[in-house]
């Protein structure tokens, strides 16, 4: 990760080799930031319109990590609907899957669509820290609520 050394020694400390080798929690804050505001921002919004009228994509469900981890089924039934209300899910969304600018420290792209599809908006998780992520596995009555959603 780009916090894992200075990316702005002259602003963090000087330009020294050793500021530079260090980690950097001024850089670390900026890249949270960067990455929530990508996220909140623009991320969620373009997912979120996208939509479609049946679950998974191209009828394939794969659910997030955090359900299969409780929920082992081979296969997962593809949910329809008489309107388009299932929106585009990434189901990885998490700070290692975006790409930063080392000079600037801005996002550049999201990457990583593999386990995508169309789900409930709620199915949807953005949590910008590592401890966050893995509360995810451990909300027992979220994933519960996820696989049924999910699971028809």
């Amino acid at each position: 990760m780009a916090a894992l050394e200075c990316r702005m020694p002259r602003l963090h400390g000087g330009p020294s080799p050793e500021v530079r080798s260090m980690p950097c929690p001024p850089c670390e804050c900026t890249i949270r930031a960067n990455a929530d505001l990508f996220v909140r921002e623009l991320v969620l919004p373009q997912l979120r319109s996208l939509k479609s009228d049946t679950t998974g994509l191209d009828d394939i469900v794969i659910p997030p990590r955090w359900v299969v981890e409780y929920d082992k089924r081979e296969r997962w039934p593809v949910l329809r609907s008489g309107r388009a209300e299932f929106v585009f899910c990434h189901h990885d969304l998490v700070p290692h899957n975006l790409l930063l600018s080392t000079r600037t420290l801005e996002v550049l792209a999201l990457v990583d669509i593999e386990e995508c599809g169309y789900f409930p908006a709620e199915v949807q998780q953005w949590k910008c820290d590592r401890a966050g992520q893995f509360d995810l596995y451990e909300e027992m009555e979220l994933v519960q609520k996820h696989i049924r959603l999910i699971g028809g």
